[in-house]
């Protein structure tokens, strides 16, 4: 009989420790969405910022190919967003210019002063 309680009472220690960690999942999903909406809201306000702007910004890879674009960017040279995504950024530069603004881009990294 002794073992049989024994057995209960484990039992009903883990089912408590279950539901203890069921409600501590239930509370980290929660967190976890509600910190998934907040990271959209941000992003969402951060790319309005961008699109907003009446600067040119656009994101290149080292190579210079083009992955992002704002609307000014767009508009002032008269083309598609998805015609310029792929593109080279250095192709819009000067031909007189291209290579000193390529050596100046290329030059930039954590260590090279500002």
């Amino acid at each position: 009989m002794r073992d049989k309680d024994k057995t209960k009472e484990q039992l009903i220690n883990e089912l408590a420790e279950l539901r203890l960690r069921a409600r501590e999942l239930e509370t980290s999903e929660a967190e976890c969405k509600q910190a998934e909406e907040m990271l959209r809201n941000s992003d969402k306000r951060s790319h309005s910022i961008v699109e907003d702007m009446p600067a040119l910004i656009c994101r290149f890879l080292p190579d210079g190919t083009l992955t992002f674009v704002n609307s000014s960017y767009c508009s002032y040279f008269d083309r598609k967003r998805e015609d310029l995504i792929g593109q080279n950024f250095f192709q819009f530069i000067p031909k007189e210019e291209q290579e000193r603004v390529r050596n100046q881009f290329m030059a930039l990294n954590k260590e090279t002063p500002r």
